[in-house]
């Protein structure tokens, strides 16, 4: 497994399709995936629902390039995945609960660059795209609101849109919500 996610970074694009081909997964001898095919290209919205345990979790890691598949095949744009990682750099994930610091907004949306090379133009689409301009607002410190550690300054309806105006900073191709 370690062999699947070190593998050099080659760049790869997402154009034509990401396509999960006969995908097996099992835990503990149990059977969680079972020939799973799947075929996502750009600007589709694709919903995975289930009942609990029904594999939802671990699809998505899956496509996540979290756990690899036990059989099957990932092909991106025609070629079968080979680096884990240059399909990660195309990702911007969005999880339940969305991990916040005690930083300013800005920095929070624009996570991990340094606040000097933070694009404000960047994070005002962000912020629009999100649904934030009404929080902004309604706070006299604008773009430098401190959300709190792990956001506890704020609702958690307002982590998650912050977590996806984290994404959309990004501009990744590929956009996943849990």
């Amino acid at each position: 497994a370690s062999n699947y996610l070190s593998k050099k970074v080659n760049n790869i694009s997402f154009k034509k399709s990401f396509i999960l081909k006969d995908i097996d997964f099992r835990f503990d001898q149990k059977q969680i995936l079972n020939k799973i095919n799947l075929e996502i290209r750009p600007g589709d919205k694709v919903g995975i629902i289930g009942e609990t345990g029904s594999g939802k979790s671990t699809l998505v890691n899956i496509i996540l390039g979290l756990l690899k598949p036990l059989n099957g095949e990932i092909i991106i744009d025609g070629s079968k995945l080979e680096s884990i990682r240059a399909w990660q750099n195309l990702i911007a994930y969005v999880p339940q609960n969305v991990i916040l610091h005690d930083i300013s907004l800005i920095e929070n949306i624009a996570f991990g660059i340094d606040r000097n090379k933070i694009n404000i133009d960047r994070v005002k689409k962000a912020i629009k795209l999100a649904m934030l301009e009404e929080f902004i607002k309604s706070h006299e410190d604008n773009f430098n609101i401190r959300v709190g550690e792990r956001g506890e300054e704020i609702s958690g309806g307002e982590a998650q849109r912050i977590g996806i105006a984290r994404a959309f900073y990004r501009d990744s191709k590929v956009l996943i919500l849990d």
